[in-house]
């Protein structure tokens, strides 16, 4: 009975923070956060999507992920565009979120790829893979990118795993290991899987490198919708701005970009800075949408 009372102060902070915007909400957000008791750590967080994952709650990222579910418009999008039958790639998968949420949504008839280069993100995300119900998701231990060879995978924050990068332009960035590094239009071919619907692209500044290993894929008549996440911190280790994604992916084929932010949709006007640059900031990341035409 003792943990009762905790696990139903989590659940209900968990609602508020899954409600609609409204101005102030992230202030309250704050402030609850530093109040409420947390645990630490091996909490094993259940999903009204029918799965659960144990997380850490020492990681920001993790304590995150359970109470906003990781990234809300995200969420939301993949959950409205997702139909049964339909294939999902989770390019950058980490402890395999999306995957679990895309695997919910695509049932039995579809199918989900998930990509984690990091070995010890991988053993998480394969053990909350086999710990699901769901049978669809098929997890592959390596980087994207855009020819096939090798990488380093280097760490920049031990309590933020999602933070791993193949760019060790960072003065504290520690080589923790190696990966096999394949392009989607190689793994499309090589391995016979099914061409995505839709793709989530979070790779912590490779997106172009991935995108260039995928030009086939985006030529095709039945191309791809993308969300892909755009930062100037991570694309600036590999020597690149995110407006140089939109447009290489323009250059291939026409696509709509839009900024979905609060559940609202801001189309991309290219003459223009990033919209999100003056809500968030002009260093924060943010997902942006690509619809093919």
């Amino acid at each position: 009975m003792t943990n009762v009372r905790p696990r139903l102060i989590h659940k209900s902070f968990r609602w508020f923070c899954l409600q609609p915007y409204f101005k102030g909400k992230s202030r309250v957000e704050n402030i609850l956060s530093k109040i409420i008791p947390l645990s630490h750590s091996n909490v094993i967080a259940d999903f009204p999507d029918g799965f659960h994952m144990t997380l850490n709650f020492n990681s920001p990222y993790e304590k995150w992920l359970y109470y906003h579910n990781c990234e809300l418009d995200t969420y939301t999008f993949i959950k409205k565009f997702l139909k049964p039958g339909m294939v999902f790639m989770d390019c950058g998968a980490n402890m395999g979120f999306y995957s679990l949420v895309a695997a919910s949504s695509v049932t039995s008839s579809g199918h989900v790829y998930s990509f984690e280069p990091t070995p010890s993100t991988f053993a998480r995300l394969q053990k909350n893979l086999n710990e699901s119900k769901f049978k669809n998701i098929q997890a592959f231990a390596c980087a994207l990118g855009e020819t096939k060879g090798e990488a380093h995978i280097f760490q920049l924050d031990s309590f933020n795993h999602g933070m791993n990068t193949l760019a060790p332009m960072h003065k504290e960035a520690i080589d923790t290991a190696t990966c096999h590094v394949f392009s989607l239009d190689g793994m499309l071919s090589e391995q016979k899987i099914q061409k995505p619907n839709l793709i989530k692209l979070d790779v912590e500044g490779s997106e172009l490198a991935v995108l260039r290993g995928a030009t086939k894929l985006l030529k095709d008549p039945s191309a791809p919708t993308m969300i892909i996440e755009l930062s100037p911190i991570t694309t600036s280790r590999f020597g690149y701005k995110p407006e140089d994604i939109i447009d290489f992916i323009l250059s291939v084929r026409n696509f709509s970009v839009e900024w979905i932010h609060h559940g609202k949709r801001h189309p991309v006007t290219l003459k223009k800075k990033l919209p999100h640059y003056s809500v968030l900031g002009a260093m924060h990341g943010s997902n942006y949408t690509f619809y093919p035409r």
